[in-house]
Order: C-alpha cells, then sequence, then structure tokens
C-alpha cells in the first residue's frame, strides 16, 4: 500500500472528528446489559497467565483490512478461573466513525454470545481520532464508569476498549504502515482518570496479548444459521497436548449425540497466523460447536468456547 495515500486515507476518514470530537451517544437503558457471573473477583493482569494449565495466547494480531463489513467488539468471557477478551461481529448503527461506532456499542450493547458480559455503562458522549502514526485517542465521559468492579476487571476491561478501538481502526483500514497502534482514553476531555478507582489513564496503551482467549471460536457466531457447508474459523494457543473440536447434536435444548470431532492443532505446535479452519458436512439441525485445549499426559479440557448454530 502506499504510504502517503494511505495517511491520506486515514486523514480524509478522522476529519469527520476532528479534534477530540465528542460524538453525542444516547446510551440505552443499563438493564439489558450482561449480567456479570457471580465470580467477579478476578486476578490482576500481573497474575493472568500465572496458571500453568493454561497457554498465554501467542499473539494479539490485529483484525484484517475489509475482512467484515460489520463492526468489530470485544467482550469478556469467564473460562474457569479466569476472564478473557473474545471479539465479535456486530451489524450496529453507524455514529459516523468506525472507532466510536464499536465503542459505543461495546459500552452500551449485549454480545450474542450469553457466556460473554460486560461491565461498561453507556457514555453520554464518545469521540476519537486518530493520527498518521497510528495514535487512536478515545474519548468518553465518566458515566461509562458507573459500575463497581475489582482491580482484575478494571483491567481487564481497559484492555476490552483498547482490543476495540485497534480493531475498528484496522478493520476499516484508518491505520497505515507497519507502527503498532496505540490508545489513549480520555475521560470528559482530560488524561489521569482513575478508571474504575484501579487503572490510571495516564498514557498510550497497546494490546496485552496475555488477556485475549487462548482459543476461540469466530465462525459460525453464536445463533448464526447456515444453509451448506459449515465453515468453521478460529484461533488457537500452543497447547502442550494439542487443541481439539467436537459438533454436538442440540435436541429440545439438550446436547446429544457427537456427530463429528477431530485435532485443531497437534501437541506442541501451532497452526499459520494461529487460526484454524474447518469445512465440516451437517445434516439440517441445531447443534453447539465445542474446542478445548489439553495439556500433555491430561484429558482434561481448558480453555474450553462453545458456539450453538443451526443448519437450514
Amino acid at each position: 500500500m502506499n504510504l502517503s495515500k494511505g495517511r491520506a486515507r486515514a486523514a480524509i476518514a478522522v476529519a469527520a472528528v476532528a479534534g477530540v470530537v465528542a460524538i453525542a451517544a444516547v446510551g440505552c437503558s443499563t438493564d439489558e446489559s450482561p449480567i456479570i457471573p457471580a465470580q467477579s473477583t478476578m486476578p490482576a493482569q500481573s497474575e493472568a497467565s500465572s496458571s500453568a494449565s493454561v497457554p498465554v495466547a501467542s499473539e494479539s494480531r490485529l483484525e484484517t483490512l475489509g475482512a467484515n463489513q460489520l463492526s468489530p467488539t470485544y467482550w469478556l468471557g469467564e473460562n474457569a478461573e479466569n476472564v478473557y477478551l473474545y471479539r465479535e461481529f456486530s451489524s450496529v448503527p453507524d455514529q459516523g466513525d468506525p472507532v466510536v461506532t464499536s465503542v459505543k456499542y461495546m459500552l452500551e450493547g449485549t454480545p450474542k454470545d450469553p457466556n460473554y458480559f460486560n461491565v461498561w455503562s453507556p457514555a453520554e458522549r464518545i469521540g476519537a481520532t486518530i493520527t498518521a502514526e497510528n495514535e487512536i485517542t478515545v474519548d468518553i465521559s465518566s458515566d461509562a464508569f458507573d459500575r463497581s468492579v475489582d482491580k482484575g476487571l478494571a483491567e481487564r476491561s481497559i484492555q476490552q476498549l483498547v482490543y476495540t478501538a485497534t480493531a475498528a481502526a484496522a478493520n476499516s483500514g484508518l491505520l497505515t504502515g507497519k507502527q503498532d497502534p496505540t490508545v489513549s482514553i480520555a475521560v470528559d476531555g482530560r488524561t489521569g482518570y482513575k478508571a474504575w478507582g484501579f487503572v490510571t489513564l495516564d498514557k498510550p496503551m497497546t494490546r496485552n496479548s496475555a488477556l485475549r482467549a487462548p482459543l476461540w471460536v469466530i465462525d459460525p457466531a453464536e445463533g448464526s444459521t447456515y444453509g451448506e457447508k459449515l465453515k468453521v474459523f478460529g484461533l488457537t494457543s500452543r497447547f502442550t497436548g494439542g487443541s481439539f473440536y467436537e459438533v454436538l447434536r442440540v435436541e429440545n435444548g439438550q446436547t446429544g449425540d457427537v456427530v463429528a470431532d477431530g485435532t485443531i492443532s497437534q501437541a506442541n505446535k501451532l497452526p499459520t497466523d494461529s487460526e484454524f479452519r474447518l469445512e465440516l458436512d451437517l445434516e439440517p439441525g441445531t447443534y453447539q460447536l465445542v474446542v478445548w485445549g489439553q495439556n500433555e499426559g491430561s484429558s482434561e479440557r481448558v480453555a474450553v468456547d462453545t458456539k450453538s448454530f443451526a443448519m437450514s
């Protein structure tokens, strides 16, 4: 890509939110927000990857340019004794800027997957800017921090915004060159705000790969319907015992027989770009896809992710 043209395109896109623009966003009722799991006390970031049973995500690479016309949003998901970041793509109202569109939905939307949740509150004002050096600034009003959370969830939620903002910028083509994007968060137009009383927002931040889910399914999306072959797409990490999948038929809301199963990656192996893809022929009906990792010498399933879907 021609760098000067790419930067010009970014500048044009950002012109709609020149400076640190506050774009009005009327928040929906928090009654529709996902319920925070009962186990809402999480370890701090420094302790997040201390468990020997689950590997740290290999990388936090950015979304592909133009990979999806939908808006990327990251959510929190409880998995065993930890909470990780998981991404969904959604069709949401356009706010005139892709970063603002995704962040607004992150603050007030509801994940498709019932296993995901959110601790943010709707913000009265949201704005975003991005420089030619891929420096993203998101300005939100302080009402976004209305809930009470512990330090671990506060740190993860700030990374949730960092992941969402950088995903939106990458997916929409606002990033230029090879410089890793950073995200600065201003609150009510000022830096230095202490989010939820734990995280001081006084410097640019990058993605923390330790908080990204070590294994998760991107397609099929939760609750989706497919007409032909099921095309599975997801990300995995290097598990010492390998990673695996199975598809179970669902009858009357209950999982039943396994209709397909196999290996995603061999022990201590990592697919190219951490991606896995499968094509499965399934009869019409409702199914659940389950993916998991294993440690060497153990049959215990770790880093489990599930998606329910239908074939028509």
